[in-house]
């Protein structure tokens, strides 16, 4: 994955997460044209380990019926996402993270949105 800062411009946007109504900051790195970085259509966003603790956190409150969510947990610097969805299936139903100029990126499996009101 392409380095954030090493990226001639970057932007920081609200972005949505589809299963809920909180609203998380990202950076995101635009390509050569100015667009946004997308991964199977979806926005690739890059987050602070705050960010990503604050995710954690909703995760966590969420009830037993939601609970098909991916957690987390930290291993030093290394964010590792746990996805009970792919459970049983070997690699990937954990996921290591390793930060990319201190952000997370956290697109592969998520779908975010920008924030209207940043559009």
């Amino acid at each position: 994955m392409a380095s954030v800062s090493g990226r001639r411009t970057q932007r920081t946007l609200p972005v949505s997460w589809e299963m809920g109504d909180i609203v998380f900051e990202a950076r995101f790195a635009l390509d050569d044209e100015g667009h946004l970085e997308r991964w199977n259509g979806w926005l690739v966003p890059y987050f602070t380990r705050e960010e990503v603790d604050r995710y954690g956190d909703y995760v966590q409150s969420l009830d037993a019926e939601e609970s098909e969510l991916a957690w987390i947990e930290w291993d030093q610097d290394v964010l590792v996402v746990h996805h009970p969805e792919n459970a049983g299936v070997g690699e990937y139903a954990i996921e290591r993270i390793v930060p990319v100029d201190g952000l997370y990126p956290l697109g592969d499996g998520w779908t975010w949105q920008l924030v209207e009101s940043a559009l």
